[in-house]
C-alpha cells in the first residue's frame, strides 16, 4: 500500500510520534510538506519520497483556487492509494484539494485542532466537510473521540488509537530511592502547566525540604516560572535548564524518582491528546503522578499505574508526592505496574500496527 502522509511542517522536537509514523509505516511512504519555504531534512527522510508544495497565503479567490489544484497535482503525482492527513486543521486548510483528489483520505487529530474553542468556530464549515468526506478520523484519546461527536463527527467514522513509545528506546529504570527527585518535561505553556507543578512542589518543600524538582522544556511560561521559584525562594531545590534533547531527558528519567505533570484545559479550550513525556515516563517504569485530564486517564490507573488528582488541585498533587516520597516501595512498585502495563498496550509497534490497519481498511471500504 503507498501512503502518502500530509504535513502541514517538519515534525517538531516534541511530535516524535509524527517521525515514527514516517519512519516505520509499513508499505511506501510518501510525505507531502505545505511549508513555504519547502525544505528538505535528509536524515528524517531518508527512506522516504518527498513531495513538495509552497503554500502561499493569497487571499483572492481565483487564486487560492490555483493554489488548491497545485495542491491536488501534489497529490496526483504522489500515485497513493491512501492518504493521511497529520492535524485536523491541515486538512482544513486543504479540503478541497482532498475532496476532488478521489483518493480516500484519513484525518489523524492531536490535540489543540479537537479542543481550541477558536479552532472549532475558525474551521466550522471545513470540519463539516472533513467530517462528511473523509473516511476515517482518528483520535489519540477517548475524551477526544467524545468532543470530536460533540462537534458532529460521525461515530462510525473515528477510530482510536493512542500513541506509542519504543521500548528500546525507554528502557526498564528503578525510581532512585535515594533521593525524592521529581521530575517533568514538557513545552511551557498554558495547558501543561508547569507552574501548577512548581506550586505543588513548594508545599512539598514544607515538610520535606531535600526534596528536588526538574522540569525540562522551553516556551512563553519559561520566565515567568523563573521568577516564581526566585520569589518562592526555592531555586536550590527547584532546575528550569529549557529545552533538552530526547538523550537528556532519557539520561533524566534514570535519576528520577517520580514523574510529574499537572495538565489543565487552559482558557482558549486547548488540551492535550495524551501526552506523549507521561507514555515514555510509564515505558520507563517511572512512577507518574498528573492530572484527570484529556487521554491521561486512559493510560494511567490511580493508584495501580500511577496518581491521577483533579485540575488545578495542587493541594492533593502535593499530598501524593510526599506520600510517594515517604514510602519508596509505593514508587517501585508502581513503577513496575507502569511499565508492565506499556509495555503490553502502549508500544510503538502495535500503534504503528493499528494505524496501518485503520489505513488499509478505510483503502478496502472506499468507493469513489
Amino acid at each position: 500500500m503507498k501512503t502518502l502522509i500530509v504535513l502541514q511542517q517538519e515534525p517538531g522536537i516534541s511530535e516524535t510520534f509524527l517521525r515514527k509514523q514516517i519512519e516505520t509505516l509499513p508499505g511506501e511512504v510518501s510525505v507531502l510538506y505545505c511549508s513555504d519555504p519547502p525544505r528538505l531534512n535528509g536524515k528524517l527522510l531518508k527512506s522516504s519520497k518527498v513531495l513538495y508544495l509552497v503554500r502561499r497565503h493569497l487571499l483572492l479567490q481565483n487564486k487560492q483556487k490555483a493554489r488548491g489544484n497545485k495542491y491536488l497535482q501534489a497529490i496526483l503525482k504522489s500515485q497513493a492509494d491512501i492518504v493521511l492527513v497529520q492535524y485536523g486543521v491541515t486538512a482544513a486548510n486543504y479540503i478541497d484539494a482532498l475532496e476532488q483528489c478521489g483518493l480516500p483520505f484519513v484525518v489523524h487529530f492531536h490535540g489543540y485542532d479537537a479542543s481550541m474553542y477558536e479552532v472549532f468556530q475558525k474551521y466550522a464549515l471545513e470540519y463539516k466537510r472533513i467530517f462528511q468526506s473523509a473516511s476515517s478520523l482518528i483520535a489519540v484519546s477517548n475524551a477526544m473521540q467524545t468532543r470530536l461527536i460533540a462537534e458532529g463527527a460521525p461515530k462510525q467514522k473515528l477510530k482510536l488509537n493512542y500513541y506509542g513509545i519504543d521500548e528500546t528506546a525507554f528502557p526498564a529504570v528503578t525510581p532512585n530511592t535515594k533521593v525524592a527527585r521529581f521530575f517533568g518535561v514538557g513545552r511551557f505553556v498554558e495547558k501543561k502547566a508547569p507552574h501548577l507543578t512548581i506550586l505543588a512542589f513548594a508545599k512539598v518543600l514544607e515538610q520535606m525540604p531535600q526534596a528536588q524538582l526538574c522540569l525540562l522544556g522551553e516556551g512563553p511560561l519559561l520566565g515567568p516560572c523563573q521568577h516564581m521559584v526566585k520569589a518562592l525562594g526555592i531555586e536550590k531545590q527547584v532546575e528550569l535548564p529549557g529545552a533538552a534533547s530526547h538523550q537528556v531527558v532519557r539520561n533524566e528519567m534514570k535519576n528520577a524518582f517520580c514523574f510529574v505533570q499537572h495538565s489543565v484545559v487552559a482558557a482558549n479550550g486547548d488540551s492535550e491528546g495524551t501526552p506523549v513525556a507521561i507514555l515514555e515516563a510509564l515505558m520507563s517504569g517511572l512512577p507518574v503522578i498528573a492530572t484527570r485530564h484529556a487521554g491521561i486517564p486512559d493510560v494511567i490507573t490511580d493508584r495501580e499505574t500511577g496518581f491521577l488528582v483533579d485540575e488545578n488541585d495542587i493541594q492533593a498533587m502535593s499530598a501524593r508526592m510526599l506520600e510517594i516520597a515517604r514510602n519508596p516501595e509505593k514508587a517501585v512498585a508502581v513503577g513496575l505496574a507502569a511499565r508492565q502495563y506499556a509495555l503490553k498496550n502502549l508500544t510503538a509497534t502495535s500503534s504503528i500496527r493499528n494505524l496501518y490497519s485503520i489505513l488499509n481498511e478505510a483503502k478496502d471500504n472506499f468507493h469513489h
